[in-house]
């Protein structure tokens, strides 16, 4: 990666299986510059990278960063959310900043998370597992089992490996008559195979499947105690299924990677805060994918190298509002053609690439006949958005531990049509246009002391036009609303990415990040003769800076055992908040946030691991956001949790 002329982040999948309770998402947010957001209707999450975010996990219009379980895109067409997968047996997470619009496409405005799980082994037996238990202050219980197992069917051609887990989470947010009311209960199944019938060719298949049922959201008053004593639980679950095909040519490699997703998310969340009487945000959503991507990728040795590709993608939201009469379905049918050519001079020393890509979508919003809607004609609105997304680099290479690269990339992300309740109240609304993202940057990579010391550093400009932001249309009754997507303004702004690992001593290394950027609206954003945001006001969900830091010490005993310390502390700067119609605020801005953990392993001889850990050692009780204005939807952090675990590896 050191060679590689883009900001990046690469995570190890044996630190993100530390021990710990948390998930993906919170050890993915200890990258700088990488911010998660949960909210409170149906617990769902998105991200944000370098202060760019959906204006909401849900309804409000795709994610502007790219999310990706091995080759498969997990995308919906109207909703942002992005998935909280097991983090056990992974080879590695990749956090790719700025735009990757060339070989990404439309779901990467401003980056690409990929999530990339171990592939089978085809000629080894291989398991490991582990057991936890914790416990939460102002809480209860936890724990959670996890286990892998690898197979050869055919030694050298056929491999399988599964893995399976389970994790209850008890709650620390009380209502008046019951407790711990936000528990949570996950199970995940992983299923990987891998044939490696010829030396050129290879065939993959992957099945995962996800369950999370959460008895409430976590949001609450001051002292994790809610005023109200409704139920509101949630039920999501993902389903994915991918097949990886790759065949090496002279001079060129052939892959192909189909997959299906069907995504899941039920929820209610009661409006008791706001007075009595009034309904629940009771939602259904069934959001579906379906992608086949082909590439071609030259493997020659040459001074020139390319490669080529296509994409078509089938996506259908299908949402279900029970409070607002509203049971639609959206749908995308897009397809994209991309390439890109780089060019080596001076003894592969400076490396000239460019690449481009075109991208069609086609997508539209149609009302369900059935129990809400009964009477015809029936509501469909279709529209057709593209786009032209160039890049080029720069990359000098004066020393072999020594990258420089100055690039310019376009990032940009497919508009939705909106919702018939919408045009019912304001008839001829215009749907919520692409936007277009432009980053301008220059950075730098470097190793000392014989690997010792590496230090990545860049400093960017974006250019964000269009920016798709949400209003809410209100019904008559006043109280009803209906989210519509908007493009307003333009928002930009300078960042920049530091990051530092060393290795000063034998067992020591230490690791720095550092983010920070003023992106912002430079002109008041305004529609319809009204101010959505005022100057200077960030956009939703961005965190101006991030810092990160750990400290991991390995150290050999006497009986050949080896014991491991641990700590790291994270810190993000207040969010933005979300603003409606006539400045009236949905989220106020939430608070500065810093979490620590640390944890003391002992590894055996036996290929026995034991592992006591700390989440939020200083027991921080600040929080992200709080959403409506009212205590009781602000969204809490879990507690001080301390616990053991147990590891086995057999390899």
């Amino acid at each position: 990666m050191q060679s590689v002329p883009i900001s990046i982040a690469v995570l190890d999948g044996a630190h993100l299986a530390g021990a710990s309770g948390a998930g993906l998402l919170a050890s993915v947010s200890e990258t700088p510059s990488l911010t998660i957001r949960e909210e409170a209707q149906g617990s769902a999450t998105s991200i944000a990278i370098r202060g760019v975010s959906a204006t909401s996990a849900l309804f409000s219009g795709s994610s502007p960063i790219g999310f990706y379980l091995d080759s498969l895109p997990f995308g919906l067409v109207r909703s942002a959310v992005v998935p909280d997968a097991n983090p056990y047996d992974l080879d590695r997470v990749e956090v790719l900043r700025g735009p990757q619009g060339t070989l990404y496409g439309a779901g990467s405005l401003n980056g690409v998370v990929r999530v990339l799980t171990k592939e089978p082994d085809l000629n080894q037996v291989d398991f490991k597992g582990r057991v936890s238990g914790s416990n939460t202050e102002d809480g209860g219980a936890n724990y959670r089992s996890d286990g892998a197992i690898n197979f050869p069917l055919i030694d050298g051609k056929l491999a399988a490996r599964l893995v399976a887990g389970y994790q209850h989470d008890s709650g620390w947010i009380d209502s008046p008559h019951r407790t711990d009311v936000n528990y949570g209960d996950v199970s995940n199944f992983r299923l990987k195979v891998k044939g490696q019938p010829t030396a050129d060719l290879s065939i993959g298949f992957s099945a995962w499947r996800s369950r999370a049922h959460e008895g409430a959201p976590s949001i609450s008053g001051d002292q994790f105690r809610k005023s109200y004593d409704d139920r509101e639980p949630s039920d999501t679950g993902f389903d994915t299924y991918n097949m990886v095909i790759h065949y090496s040519l002279p001079g060129a490699t052939v892959s192909s990677s189909t997959s299906y997703l069907k995504y899941t998310n039920r929820s209610l969340l009661s409006l008791a805060p706001f007075g009595p009487g009034l309904p629940y945000f009771d939602t259904d959503l069934v959001g579906k994918n379906v992608s086949e991507e082909l590439l071609i990728n030259s493997t020659a040795a040459s001074a020139w190298r390319w490669l080529v590709g296509g994409l078509y993608r089938s996506a259908e939201e299908h949402l279900i509002e029970f409070y607002a009469d509203n049971d639609a379905t959206d749908n995308s049918a897009s397809n994209a053609v991309f390439g890109q050519l780089t060019r080596s001079l001076l003894q592969d020393r400076l490396q000239l690439s460019a690449g481009l890509r075109y991208f069609e979508d086609t997508v539209s919003n149609q009302d369900n006949p059935g129990a809400i809607n009964t009477t015809p004609p029936f509501y469909k609105k279709s529209n057709t958005f593209h786009r032209l997304s160039p890049e080029t680099t720069i990359t000098l290479l004066p020393a072999p531990d020594s990258t420089i690269y100055a690039s310019y990339g376009e990032g940009f992300r497919s508009g939705f049509s909106q919702l018939s309740n919408v045009e019912r109240i304001l008839p001829r609304f215009p749907p919520a246009g692409p936007d277009k993202l432009a980053n301008y940057e220059l950075g730098t990579k470097n190793t000392f002391l014989n690997g010792r010391l590496a230090v990545d550093a860049a400093v960017y400009y974006i250019g964000w036009k269009d920016t798709q932001q949400i209003i809410f249309v209100f019904a008559s009754n006043g109280i009803t609303r209906y989210p519509a997507g908007v493009n307003v303004g333009k928002v930009d702004g300078v960042g920049v990415d530091f990051a530092l690992k060393a290795r000063p001593l034998p067992g020591l290394q230490i690791g720095i990040g550092y983010h920070w950027n003023n992106l912002a609206f430079r002109t008041p954003a305004a529609y319809n003769g009204q101010i959505l945001f005022a100057k200077d006001f960030r956009p939703t969900g961005s965190a101006e800076e991030t810092i990160g830091g750990s400290v991991l010490y390995s150290f050999k005993m006497k009986n050949g055992w080896v014991g491991h310390a641990e700590a790291s502390a994270n810190y993000t700067s207040a969010l933005s908040d979300i603003s409606l119609v006539n400045g009236v605020p949905d989220v106020q801005s939430g608070q500065p946030i810093c979490l620590a953990r640390a944890a003391l392993g002992l590894e055996t001889l036996e290929h026995l691991t034991v592992t006591a850990f700390v989440d939020n050692l200083t027991n921080t009780h600040h929080y992200p956001s709080r959403f409506l204005a009212t205590d009781d939807w602000t969204t809490r952090l879990r507690p001080r949790t301390v616990g053991l675990e147990v590891a086995y590896h057999l390899r």
